[in-house]
């Protein structure tokens, strides 16, 4: 929990895994009654559509965020891959932006629940400046090399 919202990560970052999303998220609003907030960010465009297209099926708004990565994927090309059907609120961040000088997260009201999905890259950059910790930079710890 921060800032009275609960938060849940899932490195949703391929289709195999958006499927998992898929499922895992209809099961979270069956029980809690609401759809949450989602922040997304991946890289590469295959896997922006696998991605966007579970988020805007049951996103209550989406924040969408380049993870510090030269294969991120652009917001705009992010965007596009919602379904028209997202009727929600579509803002554009950065991961800085999420969160007051104070590290309060600022997203949604304190009782939401904001989910952060894509790449592993994005996760990592959210988890270490909800510890208090400098984002990773650019090829921080959480690298990989393919």
């Amino acid at each position: 929990e921060v800032s009275g919202r609960s938060v849940i990560f899932d490195a949703t970052h391929n289709a195999e895994g958006a499927l998992g999303l898929d499922e895992n998220i209809s099961k979270l609003v069956n029980e809690r009654g609401a759809k949450p907030w989602i922040v997304a960010g991946t890289l590469g465009e295959e896997r922006a559509a696998a991605l966007m297209s579970v988020v805007g099926k049951w996103a209550q708004g989406v924040v969408l965020v380049r993870p510090t990565q030269p294969r991120a994927c652009p917001l705009e090309v992010l965007e596009l891959a919602l379904p028209q059907s997202f009727c929600g609120e579509i803002r554009r961040s950065t991961v800085k932006d999420l969160f007051s000088a104070r590290g309060e997260l600022l997203l949604g009201e304190p009782s939401d629940t904001v989910l952060v999905t894509g790449s592993i890259y994005l996760v990592g950059e959210i988890m270490a400046l909800m510890g208090g910790q400098p984002s990773p930079g650019k090829l921080g710890a959480l690298q990989d090399w393919v």
